[in-house]
């Protein structure tokens, strides 16, 4: 049978303006059409000749288009022979397609299910809202520094590099960070515990992976960060919420709700998101605990550097030798986000089930980014960096307790902190929920404190991140804030 070139001229609709090339446009054309069951099988297609002629176009255009038709299979044949619907496509006849319609349905694993309904705060892309929490200081960027850095870490780049390279990190980035968290954070490890990974989530994730089941359990700060809780649920790991006073976790009543959990996360040196930091007894008792259990504690130590009186507070991993703790860091908080560049430090005992772990998930992290911030650490750009931040973190925070107090009065309860880079705002009236979507509508974003609850939320306040926002905007946009909220604060 052949397909007449005024028949087949009916399937064509080519955008001779376009990107696309047309010889792309008139092969996706046919290949389409054969495989909806339009063109059957064996059907002799138009010469190229005539088919050009009849389209208005180079003859090689359409010769383009058949050989790339005959080399995928879907004809046969070629110049002076005809060309034809490959007999191969059996399904291939009139008015029948030759795949099934495809179910659409967005089938997922029971791990998919919980990965998609793990609730988590969602950061929006670009520049951020003012007062997001945990958001450092984008406008203050080193960027000379940085740029400098990371251009010589290209330049620098050997045949070697570009090779898989060890699935812990570029050592001399280990080594610098060793040095770096036994000065500045009291932790005991050498450079062979640490693991660069792509952000704490991924750090976490696989921590869940290696040393949890589907249904062992762990125990979670209530409140507590949320994109941990995420990771958790996302790894059917069972969440048991344990209350934190003034001291932190509270270890007699976790006791109580599941005294066999498998791991404990805690934010020991600035919990998150209510600021507090866990004494010195609770710390013990925590380890007391994991250590007659056979269990782990992470510690997410998110931003401790930034303590503005004082010197940071030691890290609870370094209490004791071969503590059961696997310590994360991050430099989302401290330098930026976007670099996407944590670490984690396990036990020596769980070092090659860690390696072999990270092979197969992810296999390592880019190396010209480990490159580089190993530089930026050991020409001392780092250190500096911090010290400026703690400076003006502390000046934004100072400006943002003025600006509130002058625009929120007694509406909203808030009170300085030694360290973060958040506050939390309590509310002796309103509806923190409601607030935070009148705020996201206006916008600006500041968490419910309501939604870091596992259980019952026991306060109701706002989360103000003050980092992000320069001392010289920070009236204007708390005075702006107050006015989008203060209707609403009333309100019970």
């Amino acid at each position: 049978m052949k397909y007449s070139a005024g028949a087949l001229l009916s399937l064509f609709n080519l955008d001779r303006k376009g990107l696309c090339p047309l010889y792309r446009q008139i092969y996706n054309t046919i290949r389409s059409s054969i495989l909806e069951g339009h063109l059957q099988t064996g059907t002799r297609l138009p010469s190229s000749r005539t088919l050009a002629s009849e389209l208005g176009i180079s003859r090689n255009t359409i010769v383009l288009a058949y050989e790339q038709l005959q080399a995928e299979g879907f004809v046969t044949g070629g110049i002076g022979n005809g060309t034809f619907i490959s007999a191969q496509l059996r399904n291939s006849r009139p008015g029948k397609q030759y795949f099934s319609k495809p179910d659409t349905r967005p089938h997922v694993s029971r791990r998919g299910k919980a990965m998609l309904t793990a609730y988590t705060a969602e950061t929006p892309a670009g520049n951020p809202l003012p007062f997001v929490p945990g958001i450092p200081a984008l406008d203050a960027f080193p960027f000379r520094l940085w740029n400098r850095a990371i251009n010589n870490a290209h330049k620098n780049i050997t045949t070697a590099d570009m090779n898989y390279s060890c699935t812990a990190g570029y050592m001399p980035l280990r080594q610098s960070l060793a040095s770096y968290l036994a000065v500045a954070r009291g932790v005991i490890c050498k450079p062979g515990q640490i693991f660069i990974v792509n952000g704490v989530q991924h750090g976490l994730d696989l921590v869940c992976r290696l040393l949890a089941d589907p249904g062992d359990t762990v125990w979670l700060e209530d409140p507590g960060h949320l994109g941990a809780r995420s990771v958790f649920a996302a790894n059917q790991v069972r969440l048991r919420p344990v209350p934190v006073d003034q001291q932190g976790l509270i270890i007699t009543s976790a006791m109580r709700r599941s005294r066999n959990s498998r791991l404990a996360y805690v934010t020991p040196s600035h919990q998150s998101p209510t600021g507090v930091i866990m004494s010195l007894e609770r710390r013990l008792e925590l380890l007391d605990w994991a250590c007659s259990r056979g269990s782990w504690i992470i510690e997410d130590d998110y931003d401790s550097e930034f303590r503005y009186r004082g010197q940071p507070l030691a890290a609870l991993q370094g209490l004791m030798e071969d503590a059961p703790v696997l310590y994360l860091g991050t430099f989302s908080k401290v330098f930026a986000p976007g670099l996407r560049l944590a670490y984690l430090v396990v036990p020596e005992v769980l070092i090659k089930s860690f390696s072999r772990a990270r092979r197969t998930v992810d296999t390592h992290s880019p190396l010209p980014m480990q490159v580089a911030m190993h530089a930026f650490i050991n020409e001392g750009s780092f250190s500096t960096h911090i010290r400026r931040m703690k400076a003006l973190y502390a000046d934004r925070q100072s400006s943002f307790l003025q600006a509130a107090e002058r625009h929120f009065g007694d509406t909203v309860c808030l009170s300085a902190s030694d360290s973060g880079m958040h506050l939390v705002g309590y509310l002796p009236r309103g509806d923190d929920r409601k607030l935070s979507e009148a705020a996201r509508n206006a916008g600006y974003m500041v968490p419910a404190l309501s939604d870091y609850y596992l259980d019952k939320p026991r306060n109701k306040a706002l989360i103000f991140g003050y980092s992000c926002v320069p001392a010289d905007v920070m009236d204007t946009s708390v005075r702006k804030l107050a006015r989008v909220l203060k209707p609403l604060l009333g309100r019970s």
